[in-house]
């Protein structure tokens, strides 16, 4: 009695049996990528909290130094940005230099990457302070901070405020 034999391998596929296999993959694949990239964008987004978090201890860093004054408190003689918040009051529009408020905490962060957001889409990080300029700041500054007030708002970033106001780069 001889059994029928198959004429193909043990153990290899169809090429039914490997279009099944690649159209299931296909199909795990396109359910899994969109939770792959919301969960890179909430981890960029979190990269965001974490630099507006260290851009605080910076300003606090700051006031510790110069009798409890934010940059935006004091002159530029000083170390601070006061003349450009005042500036920034007369200017009808958007004010293109809200990164001077920054400027002051270059020693505490070191590098302006911090004051740029991952989730950014509009804007790219600067290497260093030197070519830092308003187009790499993500973030804004509440010029009306003081130190004595800790509920009050010292630093943001500028997606979130354009539902509020048109210009985002000086909040009053």
């Amino acid at each position: 009695m001889n059994s029928f034999r198959s004429s193909r391998g043990a153990g290899a596929f169809t090429l039914v049996e490997m279009l099944c296999v690649i159209a299931v993959i296909a199909i795990l694949a396109a359910l899994l990528l969109p939770v792959l990239s919301q969960g890179q964008s909430r981890a960029k987004r979190l990269q965001c909290v974490n630099n507006l978090k260290e851009t605080g201890i910076a300003f606090q860093i700051f006031a510790h130094d110069h009798q409890a004054r934010f940059p935006m408190q004091l002159a530029m003689s000083e170390g601070g940005s006061l003349e450009f918040v005042q500036n920034g009051y007369r200017v009808n529009g958007e004010f293109y230099f809200s990164f001077r408020h920054f400027a002051p905490l270059s020693n505490m962060l070191t590098t302006p990457k911090t004051l740029y957001c991952p989730a950014e889409t509009t804007r790219l990080p600067a290497l260093d302070f030197t070519s830092f300029r308003n187009e790499n700041l993500s973030y804004f500054v509440g010029v009306s901070c003081r130190y004595d007030r800790p509920n009050a708002i010292l630093a943001g970033d500028r997606n979130i405020t354009n539902d509020v106001s048109p210009y985002a780069t000086i909040v009053r």
